[in-house]
């Protein structure tokens, strides 16, 4: 899931969360080719994307709005995944999050929802691409990954994180 938005991640960056966004989810589709791309911002919309096309075509795709709008609203992104049962979700936005249109809809009781109901074993990585500080999650919800900022090597980290074990390992070599 990634947020169609065109804001900079900071002031002395001319990189926006648009472009990050759509960047990590290219690689996340060359990394698993059962990647589901989901664009939100008012709205939500699943973008096809091929694993066997080049990074750029994929960002191009990514990038493109298709009328999702300019908003923040997660919730749309969890209708549009609906009942596809995945085991991660991907998270990537500036927090900045709006759940006006959907009820009594919120970032998190979407969440909630979907795990109760889709996949109990799903784990999300909610990541605060500006840095400003905002969280949908409670630091206490196991099930979340919080992360501030972006890096080429998070999905690597992602990898990493979910084998402890093998994560343990690699801080004993330092």
């Amino acid at each position: 899931m990634r947020e169609k938005r065109s804001g900079r991640v900071s002031a002395k960056s001319d990189v926006s969360s648009d472009q990050i966004s759509a960047i990590l989810g290219a690689i996340a589709v060359k990394k698993s080719e059962e990647s589901i791309a989901i664009k939100f911002g008012s709205t939500a919309k699943t973008q096809h994307v091929n694993p066997d096309d080049t990074m750029m075509t994929n960002v191009e795709k990514l990038r493109k709005n298709d009328g999702v709008g300019h908003g923040t609203e997660p919730v749309a992104a969890f209708r549009a995944l609906g009942t596809h049962k995945v085991d991660r979700i991907l998270l990537l936005s500036d927090m900045q999050c709006m759940d006006s249109g959907y009820g009594d809809a919120t970032t998190k009781s979407s969440w909630e929802s979907y795990r109760k109901n889709v996949n109990p074993n799903a784990h999300l990585y909610s990541f605060d691409l500006s840095s400003y500080g905002t969280a949908q999650f409670p630091s206490t919800d196991g099930s979340v990954t919080k992360l501030n900022g972006w890096s080429d090597k998070v999905l690597d980290y992602i990898n990493l994180l979910e084998k402890r074990d093998v994560m343990a390992g690699e801080i004993s070599k330092w």
